[in-house]
């Protein structure tokens, strides 16, 4: 097998097209490189052929001086070959380095448990057991952090501002009894960033570094992973969007703010009418990726939200009104909680501040996700869990809303061209919120009598003494007659 050695420059930009490319069947191709200001890493994405349903991809790194070959390899190798391989004391994993020592137990690990064996190779490098140097993301997404324990030991200093790293890239598929491999070496130049997040305490490092937000919204760092990160929110009352964006630049909010293209990409936090129905929902997404506990490439979450944004168009052409969609992937990085907690806490942060409605909700007892857990898949094909919420202003029966989704999300399945099937649509609850109507005024009752009643006493008074009086004049004359 011959050796294939690049060298990849970094840049740092928002997409950019593909740079260099590994030719040959089955091979790892490099799409682009890029400096992330949001999370202070570089990226290095990858692509390559999907040859067999099992296959995992390794990635080394070296402490310098590092080969520049890879000795020639049949494709075809033992397993006594294979870690051999793998224990080159020049190339270094985290986890390799201490589990292919016991050869039996990890080449059987590759034919049965490759998903699990995939999770525990991402981890390339870490500092300590919650911080990551370097680490591998789906979909094949390469990240190299900016600290200075990985550039002091794992890079050679190139110049006062640029440093180069050595990867290598071995890709493994289980056959009946041997294994097919292939071996790639990367050389990744990249320029260090003059200010980074960790370098700017005394202020907001996120906004120092060039990141901002819209209106009503806040850029900050936080604690992603081990590893620092930056994100932004909307105010309590009101829904990020996009749902799974990272931080837009400062440049990026000015042009939004001075466009008039509305085909740009929008930053904006949402406030929602008084009064509307939320649709709770759930469905499977499958993606050609390998598996993971919850970190995805930032393509990942820019898919999720393309898909999301082209549902709430279409779904807005059909019934007009209000119309929102958001997706999160469960327990991932943008979406720690769910879209009824996210609704709830909306409603409850809007009563504070200004008029509000109050919200009731309809459970459906028969949802899909209670019922059953994700059914087992090839390695290369992941299902995603992904939840969602279809807010409307339509004063329908949920059953129309429903209706109208679940078409919608079929068909708008072939704009997100990562996702290669939707599957198990099924909603969980229905949130209404609704104002509430005021109460019927009555008034309380007095204790003083009705102006009637008073007005009424000076004639009573009178006619009782013009009948005493009468009496007494009767009484007079009857004495009188008797007298005669």
């Amino acid at each position: 097998m011959r050796a294939l050695y690049l060298i990849i420059f970094s840049v740092s930009c928002a997409v950019c097209e593909p740079m260099y490319s590994i030719t040959g069947t089955g091979t790892i191709q490099v799409a682009r490189a890029e400096y992330h200001t949001y999370e202070n890493a570089w990226t290095v994405h990858l692509s390559k052929e999907q040859q067999f349903a099992n296959e995992i991809v390794i990635i080394e790194m070296c402490q310098p001086p590092c080969p520049e070959t890879v000795s020639f390899l049949d494709p075809l190798i033992d397993c006594t070959a294979l870690t051999s391989l793998l224990n080159d004391t020049a190339w270094y994993n985290d986890y390799t380095a201490s589990h292919v020592h016991d050869f039996p137990s990890f080449c059987n690990s590759l034919s049965t448990n490759s998903a699990f064996l995939q999770l525990s190779v991402g981890r390339i490098l870490d500092e300590s057991q919650n911080v990551s140097l370097v680490r591998l993301r789906p979909p094949l997404e390469l990240v190299l952090f900016n600290e200075e324990a990985l550039l002091s030991t794992w890079s050679t200093q190139v110049n006062a501002d640029t440093v180069r790293f050595s990867v290598r890239v071995i890709q493994i598929a289980p056959l009946q009894s041997v294994f097919f491999v292939h071996v790639s070496l990367i050389s990744l130049q990249v320029s260090r960033p003059a200010e980074t997040i960790l370098t700017l305490a005394l202020q907001n490092p996120c906004t120092a570094v060039g990141l901002s937000a819209p209106t009503h919204a806040s850029v900050q760092s936080v604690k992603v992973y081990g590893n620092y990160r930056c994100m932004w929110n909307c105010r309590a009352d009101m829904l990020r969007k996009p749902y799974n964006s990272a931080p837009a630049t400062r440049e990026a909010i000015i042009t939004q703010m001075n466009a008039s293209n509305s085909s740009a990409q929008i930053y904006e936090c949402l406030k929602l009418p008084v009064e509307w129905t939320a649709i709770i929902f759930e469905l499977k997404l499958r993606v050609s990726t390998f598996t993971t506990e919850s970190s995805y490439s930032q393509s990942v979450y820019d898919a999720l939200d393309a898909y999301a944004a082209a549902t709430q168009r279409n779904l807005s052409r059909i019934r007009g009104g209000t119309t929102v969609v958001a997706m999160g992937i469960k327990n991932s990085l943008y979406h720690p909680h769910s879209f009824e907690e996210v609704l709830r806490k909306l409603i409850d942060s809007t009563c504070m501040i200004s008029t509000c409605g109050k919200m009731t909700e309809l459970v459906n007892p028969h949802f899909f996700y209670h019922r059953r857990r994700l059914l087992d898949v090839p390695q290369q094909v992941t299902q995603l869990l992904v939840e969602g919420s279809y807010i409307s202003t339509d004063n329908l029966p949920y059953s129309h809303l429903l209706n109208d989704l679940r078409g919608t999300l079929a068909e708008t399945r072939e704009t997100a061209v990562m996702f290669t099937s939707v599957e198990d649509i099924d909603f969980a609850k229905v949130l209404y919120v609704k104002m509430e109507s005021p109460p019927l005024h009555t008034p309380a009752p007095s204790d003083d009598p009705p102006k009637h009643v008073q007005t009424s006493v000076p004639f009573v008074t009178t006619l009782a003494v013009f009948m005493i009086v009468m009496i007494v004049a009767a009484i007079m004359c009857t004495g009188s007659v008797n007298s005669h």
